[in-house]
Order: C-alpha cells, then sequence, then structure tokens
C-alpha cells in the first residue's frame, strides 16, 4: 500500500515535470508566431523536438489515467497523442520537403566561404 502510494505521488511528480516542459516549450515558440517573426522560423533538425519530448507527456497522462482509473485522463491522453501524432507528420512532412530542395544539409565547402559570402549566398 505505500509503495503505491509512492509511486502514484512520483507519477503525478514526473506528469507535472512533463506538463512544464510542456508549457515552456510552447512559451518559447510564442515569438515566432507573431506575423513580423514568421518569416524567420524555417526547417531545422531540431524541430523534432516538437515531438519526442513531448511523448512523456503523453504516456505519463495515459499512465495516470489508468492508474487512478480516471476516463478524463485517458480521454487527454487520447487527444494529447492524436496531436503529437499529427504534429510529427507535419515535422516529418517538412523535413522531407527540404530534403527534395536540398534546403536541409549545407555542402562542406559552404564552410570555407567567409561571412560576407554567406550572408550573399543566403539572399
Amino acid at each position: 500500500m505505500i509503495a503505491r502510494l509512492f509511486s502514484l505521488l512520483a507519477g503525478l511528480w514526473l506528469w507535472g515535470l512533463s506538463v512544464w516542459f510542456f508549457l515552456v516549450s510552447i512559451g518559447s515558440l510564442v515569438k515566432y508566431l507573431r506575423r513580423e517573426h514568421r518569416a524567420k522560423l524555417r526547417f531545422q533538425m531540431t524541430w523534432f523536438s516538437f515531438v519526442f519530448p513531448n511523448t512523456a507527456l503523453v504516456t505519463a497522462t495515459e499512465a495516470l489515467g489508468i492508474a487512478f482509473d480516471s476516463a478524463g485522463l485517458k480521454i487527454f491522453g487520447c487527444v494529447l497523442a492524436a496531436l503529437i501524432i499529427l504534429v510529427w507528420m507535419i515535422v516529418f512532412g517538412k523535413m522531407v520537403v527540404c530534403l527534395w530542395r536540398r534546403e536541409l544539409y549545407v555542402h562542406i565547402s559552404t564552410f570555407s566561404l567567409s561571412r560576407d559570402e554567406l550572408e550573399k549566398a543566403d539572399t
């Protein structure tokens, strides 16, 4: 009984930590969702960090729903799972488009260019 209580408390703490990191990641994007900054948000491989750290939140929500036998948490976990799959599909699609256009990787010869030449090539 004591072990179950400590397990539930640890699970709640980890779920709260996952929610905190999710809110921090959303907060860091607010700047780029404004019109004047949208052009600066170009695809990078780091976009996959929109997906994989947040899978902990989905997993923790589902686990708490089962542990507390809460239909609300189970439904919320399913909604989060659907959203994370949608985000993964968007990020994967952007990656494929950037690979097709050869915009994702920088050729090794680029590193030998000066700063002025890089800025000129970027425009």
